[in-house]
């Protein structure tokens, strides 16, 4: 089984490919997506992009059969998760 893991956040998202193909976990593939910009206003959407880019080549590279992603919303009082994700 092919599993890929999304950590969203604003300042560096990470994502991970993982493998159980031999019988243990292992590690396919590592991504870290760093913002450029220092204010939030000017890398919200240049990380929702960089996200969106990497999810679809992980996808066409490794047909995962199972996406996860951790529970995140942009600001700690928002209600809405995963608001990051929703820009990709």
């Amino acid at each position: 089984m092919i599993v890929v893991g999304v950590d969203p956040d604003t300042n560096a998202t990470g994502i991970a490919v993982l493998s159980d193909e031999a019988g243990k976990p292992e590690v396919v593939d590592l991504f870290i997506i760093r913002a450029t910009a220092m204010r939030f206003e000017d890398r919200i959407r240049p990380m929702g992009v960089g996200i969106r880019q990497r999810l679809d080549r992980l996808v066409a590279d490794y047909m995962p059969e199972l996406l996860i992603v951790e529970w995140q919303g942009i600001r700690p009082c928002d209600r809405r998760p995963n608001d990051i994700l929703k820009l990709a």
